[in-house]
Parts: C-alpha cells; sequence; structure tokens
C-alpha cells in the first residue's frame, strides 16, 4: 500500500497518558466490530471513513522527533485495518516506539505485527468475563477462542503490554474480576478503569461508576491471583 494512500480518523499531537512513562501521539482509526454501550470513543465506532492523511502526520512526527517518544495507534479498532501495518513501518523509520490498542478481536492482526518485530508495547481491552462478553460489546455472538489466543500472544510477547477493563456496576461484578484474572494470568500489567459518561457514548444511558475506593477493594481481591503482575486503578481524568 502506497503510503499517500493510508488515512486514520484523527490524531492527538501530544499525550502524556496514552504510553506508559512516554510522550507520544496517538493516530485513531475509525470504525469498531464491538459495539460497546459506555465506549466514551462512540463517534470512533461509528466512523466509517478515515480522512486523515498519514503523510501529514508523519510530517508533523518528522519536526518533533526528540520531543515525542512514540506513537499510539488506536481507534476504533485498528485491526479493521490493513494500513496499519505499513504505517507502523514508516513510524519504526523515524527510530519511534509503537504501541498499539486493540480489543483483541483479530489475533492474526497482533501476531503479525509481533512476528515483523514492530512493536513496543501492546494494550488490550478485557471487555468482561466470557459469559458476559456479548452483552458488553453489543454483540450476539463473540469468537471466545479469538481473544484467547490475542491474550496468549500478548501475554508470551517478550515486549510490554497491559490488559484493561473499564468497570461499570451495570456490568462488571467481583466474579467477573475474578474470571478475568484467570484469564491474563502472567501478564505484566492490569489496570482497572473507572468508568466516566460520555455525550459521545453509543447510547445515551449513564452508567453507575464504581468509586476508586471500591475498585481499590476489588484490586486487593484479585492481586493474589496475579502475583506477577502489577495492577493500576485508574479514577476519573
Amino acid at each position: 500500500m502506497e503510503l499517500n494512500q493510508i488515512k486514520f480518523e484523527s490524531y492527538l499531537k501530544t499525550s502524556f497518558i496514552d504510553f506508559p512513562d512516554l510522550i507520544s501521539s496517538v493516530a485513531y482509526f475509525g470504525s469498531c466490530n464491538f459495539k460497546c454501550p459506555y465506549c466514551h470513543n462512540g463517534d470512533l465506532v461509528s466512523c466509517v471513513e478515515n480522512k486523515v492523511d498519514a503523510v501529514d502526520w508523519l510530517d508533523y512526527l518528522k519536526e518533533r522527533r526528540g520531543l515525542i517518544d512514540g506513537v499510539v495507534i488506536s481507534g476504533g479498532e485498528p485491526s479493521m485495518w490493513q494500513s496499519v501495518m505499513p504505517l507502523v513501518r514508516e513510524v519504526k523509520k523515524l527510530s519511534m516506539k509503537v504501541k498499539v490498542d486493540t480489543n483483541g478481536s483479530n489475533p492474526d492482526w497482533i501476531e503479525a505485527l509481533l512476528n515483523e518485530g514492530a512493536l513496543d508495547y501492546i494494550a488490550m481491552d478485557l471487555k468482561n468475563s466470557p459469559k458476559k462478553y456479548e452483552m458488553t460489546v453489543g454483540l450476539d455472538l463473540v469468537d471466545k477462542q479469538a481473544l484467547y489466543k490475542s491474550i496468549d500472544l500478548i501475554v508470551k510477547s517478550g515486549i510490554p503490554h497491559e490488559f484493561r477493563t473499564t468497570l461499570t456496576k451495570e456490568f462488571h461484578e467481583i466474579e467477573d474480576l475474578v474470571e478475568m484474572a484467570t484469564l491474563i494470568n502472567g501478564s505484566r500489567r492490569y489496570v482497572l478503569q473507572q468508568y466516566q459518561h460520555s455525550p459521545k457514548q453509543l447510547v445515551s444511558t449513564e452508567y453507575t461508576a464504581y468509586t476508586v475506593e471500591e475498585m481499590n477493594r476489588m484490586k486487593d481481591q484479585i492481586q493474589p491471583l496475579l502475583q506477577s503482575t502489577h495492577i493500576h486503578v485508574i479514577g476519573k481524568y
């Protein structure tokens, strides 16, 4: 794919929170195969056409080498786009580190990026326990085996990585976190993220957030199951 054919929905020039310990720039690809009702990027989920030229973003990155340490490829769900791989290759030419955010539904895409040595960090959203996945992502059927393969690839990748779950009282209970913890045993980092209502949600419902104190108690309950994993609780920001 030619560089001038690569497009994405939008980008954030500078971020201090999306790539742990690095200053980054974030490219957002539109569209997602999951329809999580509480998704704070609902506008990206429903986006069907990417409109920002990657060349413009790469020019911006070139001008800021030494100031920006890495890039984040996010969405939406970037694994839906074949243009991600050639874009990552261009970023690596700038000697910048690359992180991708994914929902884990496309393990072959993850495996291809890992095999190429293209990633310095990978983050997967773990939506819920297996029995609640469909209702959480707004689908009638989810390929759980694909999710399990993605988890296995990430845990065994040897690169820095994290799993993360946005918690709401309507969708998550401690029993769900226990099940999720068993799935990601051996991982490096697990982030419990506090739900925050957004006007960009796919549905207008304002779900109920756990307090940081409640999330810390849940963390304490699952920490013994994840002895090699650093569990982080992140409140609203």
